[in-house]
């Protein structure tokens, strides 16, 4: 028996289709690890957003009690103040 040459095209076209496939596997295991990553870190930016928020305002709650911390909130651009602030000689 002789055997075609479109047999061996087919053999070829289906070992470039295997590898074709082995490599865009590759390539979605890398970005479903990348994903896992930034995940964590943005799971990390909001724990840490949350934080600052209620750091915030447990400090605006205590300038109504002492106002001598308007002007370290002022300072940081927190609360906005009507008194002026003394900024350094130039």
């Amino acid at each position: 028996m002789k055997k075609s040459s479109s047999l061996a095209l087919l053999a070829g076209f289906q070992i470039m289709a295997a590898v074709a496939l082995a490599g865009l596997c590759a390539w979605n295991v890398k970005l479903t690890r990348d994903l896992g990553r930034q995940a964590g870190a943005f799971n990390t930016f909001q724990s840490n957003r949350a934080a600052l928020d209620l750091l915030v305002g447990t400090s605006m709650e205590y300038a109504q009690k002492n106002p001598a911390v308007d002007t370290v909130l002022a300072k940081i651009g927190v609360k906005k103040t009507t008194v002026p602030i003394n900024k350094p000689a130039r």
